[in-house]
């Protein structure tokens, strides 16, 4: 990792590590996304709170942009190098998703490497009730497209998470 790589990660780390609360809840941070206008309709709302949120920390403090683009996948940021955010919740299962392999490989061949930013952390899931699943779809406005055609299909609605607690920010650059 060259030293101008490491300096970046030091400075995002620090911001990320001052600015980010440790405790997320789902409607304050959905109220949140809407506000930014970014994915608030969404029902993995923790992954979108922290592209948001740290997008924004980031481009007020020490500039920077999004990310390129490669087909459908945006990476989240960009100042000197290209990062990307993502959010695991460790207490659901040991694997993080990432990034589509064809849009990391483009991305470290054109800039030389790509950062993940990772949040990691634990989160409570709705009741059996499913409260917080049916305040969302009330405050979107009902049911979407989406929704409707998962109905269709006969798929089952994914338990939505709640709140999530942050335990640990990890930076890795990928070359």
């Amino acid at each position: 990792m060259s030293a101008g790589v490491k300096e970046e990660a030091e400075k995002i780390y620090e911001l990320l590590r001052n600015y980010i609360p440790s405790e997320w809840d789902g409607k304050k941070a959905i109220l949140e996304l809407k506000e930014a206008d970014y994915y608030w309709r969404r029902p993995e709302w923790i992954g979108w709170y922290f592209e948001s949120k740290p997008h924004r920390i980031l481009v007020e403090n020490i500039g920077g942009s999004f990310g390129p683009k490669y087909g459908r996948t945006q990476f989240d940021y960009k100042r000197n190098y290209v990062w990307d955010f993502k959010t695991h919740v460790d207490n659901s299962g040991a694997w993080a998703i990432i990034n589509d392999m064809e849009a990391m490989d483009r991305c470290i061949q054109e800039y030389g490497g790509v950062g993940l930013i990772l949040a990691i952390g634990s989160a409570e899931y709705d009741d059996e009730k499913r409260t917080f699943r049916y305040w969302h779809e009330q405050f979107k406005g009902g049911k979407s497209k989406y929704e409707y055609e998962r109905i269709k299909r006969g798929a089952t609605s994914r338990v939505r998470k709640i709140t999530f607690v942050l335990r640990k920010i990890e930076v890795l650059c990928l070359t």
